[in-house]
């Protein structure tokens, strides 16, 4: 009996780590922060690499200098790596390469970043 509650125990804890482990995979929120003096009025992601750009992820909203916003970058599939392009008020835009919404929840927007690399 003790063997079967220790293999009944070992399948609960893998269980519990595989839907864990695909939670965290499909979690595709970032929260963007806009640390420059401009306005960004649209933001649009598309999955890396070459694929098509998605609606702007900010919606109605507009991201005013010094505010931050949490985003969800999912696009259905279970790719980590985007493109993402930032439009600012004077239409000038920013564009950030090979972003990992998997592992970097986090992605401050600055003038003086080179985010092409």
């Amino acid at each position: 009996m003790k063997t079967f509650n220790k293999a009944v125990v070992s399948l609960a804890c893998l269980l519990m780590l595989a839907v864990g482990s695909t939670a965290h995979a499909e979690d595709r929120h970032v929260w963007l922060i806009n640390d420059t003096p401009d306005t960004i009025m649209r933001v649009y992601a598309s999955n890396s690499p070459g694929g098509e750009w998605r609606e702007d992820i900010l919606g109605s909203e507009v991201l005013e200098a010094g505010n931050s916003v949490v985003v969800n970058i999912d696009d259905g599939t279970d790719t980590c790596y985007f493109n993402l392009q930032a439009i600012y008020n004077d239409d000038t835009w920013l564009a950030i390469n090979e972003f990992n919404v998997c592992t970097d929840k986090r992605l401050t927007i600055r003038d003086d970043e080179d985010y092409d690399e």
